[in-house]
């Protein structure tokens, strides 16, 4: 019946209550209606207040429709969106969309599984695809804030429930209601997400398609423009000085507020309400031809070496997208070697939440990783300072470039074997050790095998 199929959708009890009533006065027998489709006996301001409750959930589940929200929180009522929602109900082999046509609409599955059809003559794929989705799916986001081509075909393998959000629609409302600061935003992030994407390297591009996108919406954010990124970290902030929490916390909010004006981080709300702190790391996966891969061991120091083990990687700076990253480590940290190493393959990208300890906020650290191969064997390396641990000697191979930083003094004959002893990690005779500088900094790196990598990290995870 009507009352199980709101429920169903999480339609809230007072609207619930308020249909039945309106079912009721109007004494027609709805118990056998399967979906909204029916619901024609309804006010026009009813339906519109089912279809938004139905799509809520799955707004809150789109990262721009959150990032609109912190800007402008009244844009999740239900009112705004009278003229922009549209319900749609599909047959088993329905089609929702071809490829090659222009989007008009965003789509959400409600329920029922929609197929997802591309091949390499009308999609940018090398071979034939086919995907089911089930409720829950957004196809053509981005079709509300860019131009966009369907890449690929939709088609209902069952009958489906299904909520269409018409762009030009949005664009109105928008505009309509949220004024000049809304409009901007959305503008600010179109042009950062049609960067991100054009900016999508060629290993990437077969997976931008209708249903997905292989770029993370914190790079989003990280590349809008000064003025917008400002508007929106202060919205965040502002939503974290009004809780009582952070009252006797001000210093800690402060050094956050710092963090978020140099874009070191980002804060988002989530689809709990909560702010949520973001911090992206690009690394690199330097492979050889023996599966061991590149790993951060150790910086040198006066005293020593400081012990880490990590991949070599950094944060991006103000706006820095992750392209700019690479090029920056492979030219910065490895110009000595950047002339052997090939990128390769797809981003992996892996996300881990804890709550960070310096600023007691919760924070997902989004990991993504740029693999590599390394087309020199490793001994074989020029412009780089092999270490021996069990010898304490080095042996310098080249004498040109920028190895060593020489006010540090490290290429030396007489180095104690102490000074190379790097704590945590354990001798192994494969791992070849070796020091690059950067700048006046020197590191030290080593090869590892997945294991070997595992074994070391597995106690080494903390919360900054």
């Amino acid at each position: 019946g009507i009352r199980e199929y709101l429920f169903a959708r999480g339609v809230s009890p007072e609207l619930t209550h308020r249909i039945m009533l309106n079912v009721h006065q109007q004494r027609r027998d709805c118990s056998t209606a399967p979906g909204l489709s029916h619901f024609v006996e309804l006010s026009l301001r009813l339906r519109y207040h089912v279809h938004f409750e139905v799509c809520e959930p799955h707004l809150k589940s789109s990262f721009m429709m959150r990032a609109l929200k912190i800007v402008q929180p009244s844009i999740f009522d239900a009112e705004k969106w009278r003229k922009v929602l549209r319900h749609i109900v599909a047959s088993t082999g329905d089609v929702l969309f071809e490829s090659q046509t222009e989007a008009s609409s965003a789509f959400i599955v409600i329920e029922g599984i929609m197929t997802y059809l591309q091949d390499p003559l009308s999609s940018n794929v090398p071979h034939y695809v086919e995907k089911e989705f089930r409720g829950g799916t957004w196809f053509c986001e981005v079709a509300l804030c860019l131009q966009w081509l369907h890449t690929g075909i939709a088609e209902a393998s069952s009958a489906c429930e299904l909520m269409s959000i018409d762009s030009k629609a949005f664009a109105e409302m928008i505009t309509s209601f949220t004024g000049r600061a809304g409009l901007r935003f959305l503008c600010a992030y179109a042009a950062s997400l049609r960067a991100a994407i054009v900016t999508t390297d060629s290993s990437n591009r077969a997976l931008i398609n209708d249903a997905a996108l292989p770029v993370h919406p914190s790079e989003v954010i990280q590349g809008l423009p000064e003025d917008d990124a400002i508007l929106y970290g202060n919205a965040c902030l502002q939503s974290l000085d009004g809780s009582l929490f952070w009252l006797a916390r001000k210093e800690r909010l402060a050094a956050l507020a710092k963090e978020t004006a140099t874009r070191k981080c980002i804060l988002v709300i989530n689809e709990h309400e909560e702010i949520v702190r973001y911090v992206r790391v690009v690394s690199l996966r330097l492979q050889t031809h023996d599966q061991r891969f590149l790993v951060h061991i150790g910086e040198w120091k006066a005293n020593g070496v400081e012990h880490c083990c990590k991949l070599p990687g950094t944060k991006p700076n103000d706006g820095e997208r992750t392209a700019a990253v690479v090029h920056r480590i492979l030219h910065d940290r490895f110009l000595p070697i950047s002339d052997v190493v090939e990128l390769t393959g797809e981003s992996e990208i892996s996300e881990t939440s804890a709550v960070s300890k310096q600023f007691l906020v919760a924070t997902t650290y989004l990991k993504q990783v740029e693999p590599a191969v390394l087309t020199s064997p490793p001994s074989d390396l020029q412009n780089v300072v092999h270490v021996d641990f069990r010898s304490a000697t080095m042996q310098r191979i080249a004498s040109t470039g920028p190895i060593v930083s020489t006010e540090r003094s490290v290429v030396s004959s007489t180095s104690s074997a102490a000074s190379f002893i790097v704590p945590g990690i354990p001798a192994m005779d494969d791992l070849e050790p070796m020091l690059i500088a950067s700048g006046s900094r020197v590191f030290l790196y080593g090869w590892m095998r997945q294991a070997e990598y595992d074994v070391i990290t597995s106690s080494d995870s903390t919360a900054a």
